[in-house]
């Protein structure tokens, strides 16, 4: 109750307070950032595991780590990802958001044809070197943050207007299947890139996003192999720069 104080507990149970015992582990300057990765990870081996976002999020600290957090809160963001609480908690729009901008930013376009090297199916590995990466790269290039909030201000505007049901399968969807949402948000980012122009007004309405064969290269069978990935985001990209 407001204002109870432990000077309130009756003395068993006070006793019990100092009797248990607080590990504590203090990591000074001259730990390296590997070793303080290292030390977070074993600490969060036991109990409640912490996800992918949980543990980038306490152990690669930076702009672009920050810039993930803040436009995950996005309201436009929000509304077009209609998860679960359960989802909210365990920071899937984070998780989403650090997909976008790794595939963004590392995806090669050459005639059309996406590549995506270095790519070895592991998504966990690859996602963290690539978030390790750029926030060194953020803390010494000033344009760097600017101009990827830039970027998923753009897709987001676009998402809204030419896609009936944002990232959603229908209209009354309450999720966001992460490899639809790789498909469109990445798609549409990369054709903006190419073809600014489609930004201008009137946005026309895709007519294919319910289609069976979208349905087909969004699926989450083997979705994290090499040619699964860029298939579907390729879909999108071609769709909308043809």
């Amino acid at each position: 109750a407001e204002g109870f104080r432990f000077s309130n507990l009756d003395r068993s149970r006070r006793r019990k307070f100092f009797n248990q015992t607080l590990r504590g582990i203090v990591l000074d300057n001259s730990v390296s950032e590997a070793t303080r990765t290292e030390m977070f990870n074993r600490i969060n081996t036991g109990g409640t595991k912490l996800n992918d976002a949980e543990v980038r999020r306490g152990s690669l600290p930076g702009a672009f780590t920050d810039l993930v957090m803040e436009l995950s809160g996005d309201a436009r963001f929000v509304a077009l990802t209609p998860i679960s609480p359960k989802a909210v908690r365990e920071r899937e729009r984070e998780e989403l958001l650090v997909r976008f901008f790794t595939y963004l930013e590392l995806l090669e376009v050459s005639h059309g044809h996406l590549d995506l090297p270095g790519w070895k199916d592991r998504p966990r590995e690859f996602i963290w070197d690539f978030v390790k990466s750029i926030n060194e790269e953020a803390s010494s290039d000033p344009t760097l943050i600017p101009r990827l909030r830039a970027e998923f201000e753009g897709m987001i505007e676009y998402v809204a207007e030419a896609f009936p049901n944002g990232f959603r399968k229908s209209p009354t969807g309450n999720q966001v299947p992460r490899v639809r949402f790789e498909a469109i948000a990445v798609g549409s980012a990369l054709a903006i890139r190419a073809d600014p122009a489609i930004r201008e007004a009137p946005i026309d309405e895709v007519d294919w996003a319910d289609s069976d064969e979208f349905s087909e290269v969004t699926t989450s069978d083997a979705a994290n192999v090499k040619s699964k990935l860029l298939g579907r985001i390729s879909y999108v990209f071609s769709r909308l720069t043809e």
